[in-house]
C-alpha cells in the first residue's frame, strides 16, 4: 500500500502509462490544494491526534467536487481501470454522479 500523496503523484506521472491508451492526470492548482487539504484532514483523523475539531463546512463541498474530478478521470479517462463484472462500471458511474449531485447541492446551500 502506498500513501495518499504518492498515489496522487503517480496518477500524474508515466506510471499511469500501463497501456497504449492510458492517460496521465493533468491536475490544476485548485485540485492540488484540495488534495493537500484532504490529506491533512485524513491524517489528523486516521492517526487519532488529540484535537478539538472545528471545521468550516462551507469549503468542504468544493473540496469534494475537486476530488470527484479525480475519480471521474480514474474511471473514465485513465484507461487503467477495468470492470470485469457486468454492471460494475455503470454502478460506479452512478455512485460518482450521485456524489457529484449531492456535493453540488451542498455547495449551493452553503454559498453566502
Amino acid at each position: 500500500m502506498d500513501n495518499f500523496t504518492n498515489l496522487f503523484e503517480k496518477i500524474q506521472s508515466d506510471v499511469m502509462k500501463q497501456f497504449t491508451h492510458s492517460q496521465i492526470f493533468v491536475s490544476t492548482k485548485q485540485i492540488n490544494t484540495s488534495i493537500n487539504e484532504l490529506n491533512e484532514l485524513r491524517n489528523k483523523f486516521i492517526h487519532f491526534m488529540p484535537l478539538g475539531w472545528s471545521l468550516n463546512i462551507t469549503g468542504l463541498p468544493s473540496l469534494g467536487l475537486d476530488i470527484v474530478e479525480v475519480l471521474k478521470f480514474l474511471v473514465h479517462e485513465s484507461g487503467n481501470i477495468y470492470f470485469y463484472e457486468e454492471g460494475h462500471k455503470e454502478h460506479i458511474e452512478q455512485l460518482i454522479e450521485e456524489l457529484f449531485c449531492k456535493l453540488t447541492q451542498m455547495k449551493c446551500k452553503y454559498i453566502v
